[in-house]
């Protein structure tokens, strides 16, 4: 919602290879988070050292001088989105299987990834359909 991603085929003499170009392509999104590229390429480098399938940071162009946007360059990890999987048992179990490896990662310590300052609440009102509103 805030990005345009593309996916990319480049060619070399070691044959081609996908890598895939974040574009930050909302002047309102960045106003309100000027760090954003920053802070998503140093969780990517943080990433490089967990044992979970995630891209590896191939570049950053943090003014957009380049790209056009402030903009990632990193690399292209297999698979597709499935919104309506037939399966749905089984895509709930891949899903969950990958949890307990993502809740081993260690929390940096401070100053080694950008704060995050999360959006302001336009209210804490419990959405209409909820069917339990305590809960929020």
């Amino acid at each position: 919602m805030s990005s345009a991603v593309h996916r990319l085929l480049v060619a070399s003499a070691a044959g081609q290879t996908s890598v895939v170009l974040r574009r930050h392509v909302r002047p309102e999104v960045l106003a309100a988070e000027p760090g954003l590229p920053d802070r998503e390429a140093a969780t990517l480098r943080y990433l490089e050292g967990v044992d979970l399938p995630t891209p590896r940071l191939l570049g950053l162009d943090r003014t957009g001088e380049e790209a056009g946007v402030p903009a990632l360059l990193m690399s292209h990890l297999g698979g597709r989105v499935d919104w309506w999987p037939e399966d749905e048992a089984r895509w709930l179990r891949r899903l969950a299987a990958v949890l307990p490896a993502i809740h081993a990662v260690r929390v940096p310590g401070p100053g080694l990834l950008p704060d995050f300052a999360p959006y302001r609440q336009a209210h804490d009102d419990p959405p209409p359909w909820a069917e339990r509103p305590a809960v929020w």
